[in-house]
């Protein structure tokens, strides 16, 4: 009989132990939230977890609840007195979290729970800009109603527009353009929003600048033209709509060098043939006296360097060294490139 009470004495110390190392709320918080289990999260909350516990990043229940779109969520932790504007370790606070996932429900509730639209995070971002980039139009609407600010930049002196049209999102970024915003703006590099558009290839977007009236002729740090940048790239269309906006073809940066020539450098064929057949200056010199058929050939770009020379270009030509095409061809050791130079009669 003492025997039999003894072990279950053990037995239950045992049970007493495991439960004692069960999950604590904490940890089912954190689980829960990693498994998007926002109905065990919601439980937790009813049944009187600390809602200011912080866990990665040093976000809380709101904050998760509030990038998750997890509106009935949000509704009850607000009915909690819960911190609106209390940011993590970014900066970013649940209105920021919201917008930029596009949860525009999320948003709406909590700007009317006073959540400022103008807070920004570690990187001066704000909420609006956060929407804006993930060409959250609807969000964007919400946001500038709410009082966002369309002229705030962020720490590279970049604002909402600048970053939906490096993004590409022309809806959002003509939506900004007819709510004022400023289509000439520019970073802190002095660059334009119109000219990085052109350089990443926006086509649409920079077509909705060009409709809003941002300048065609605007440079960046290094006197490139949006039509340079784009060219230098091989984004055809988006040098196509500069072309249609009277962008000059024969523009030269702060080098001399032209579309012509960065397009030739970088062996992008179609760009070449589009700018020769706009009036391209074939045998246009940079500071270095290098032409366009100079740089095709340094690189060994042998399709390009045909088509230059269909169109007349100086094969002959020297840079302030004095080198030629065929002499740049043959010490990088293009062959495809030194044949034809040599049957167009190169010396």
């Amino acid at each position: 009989m003492k025997r039999n009470f003894l072990h279950f004495t053990f037995l239950l110390g045992l049970l007493l132990i495991y439960s004692s190392c069960g999950p604590n709320p904490e940890q089912q918080l954190t689980t829960a939230i990693e498994n998007g289990d926002f109905a065990t999260v919601k439980t937790l909350v009813e049944q009187g977890i600390d809602i200011k516990t912080r866990l990665a990043n040093g976000r809380n229940i709101f904050m998760y609840a509030a990038e998750n779109g997890e509106k009935e969520l949000v509704d009850l932790l607000l009915g909690k007195s819960v911190n609106v504007d209390s940011k993590d370790m970014q900066g970013h606070a649940a209105l920021y979290l919201s917008a930029a996932n596009g949860h525009t429900d999320v948003v709406s509730v909590l700007l009317q729970a006073g959540a400022d639209p103008n807070l920004t995070d570690s990187e001066g971002k704000t909420t609006l800009i956060a929407a804006a980039s993930g060409g959250y139009l609807d969000t964007v609407k919400t946001l500038l109603q709410g009082g966002a600010d369309i002229s705030k930049t962020d720490n590279s002196s970049q604002s909402a527009l600048f970053h939906a049209a490096v993004e590409g999102k022309e809806d959002v970024v003509c939506y900004l353009i007819e709510n004022g915003a400023d289509v000439d703006q520019q970073n802190f590099e002095g660059c334009s929003v119109l000219v990085i558009a052109a350089a990443g290839g926006q086509a649409e977007a920079v077509k909705a600048l060009l409709d809003g009236g941002a300048k065609v002729h605007s440079i960046d740090k290094e006197g490139c033209t949006a039509l340079i940048r784009a060219a230098e790239n091989g984004h055809l269309d988006t040098v196509k709509y500069l072309v249609d906006y009277k962008a000059a073809v024969n523009a030269r940066d702060r080098t001399d060098r032209t579309a012509l020539m960065r397009a030739a450098e970088n062996g992008k064929l179609e760009m070449v043939s589009f700018l020769l057949e706009k009036k391209a200056e074939v045998n246009a010199c940079d500071k270095s006296m290098q032409t366009a058929l100079l740089w095709a050939a340094l690189r060994g770009h042998a399709d390009v360097v045909k088509v230059l020379i269909e169109k007349r270009a100086d094969i002959n030509a020297k840079d302030k060294n004095g080198w030629t095409p065929l002499k740049w061809a043959e010490s990088k050791g293009h062959t495809d490139t030194i044949t034809l130079l040599k049957e167009a009669g190169a010396i």
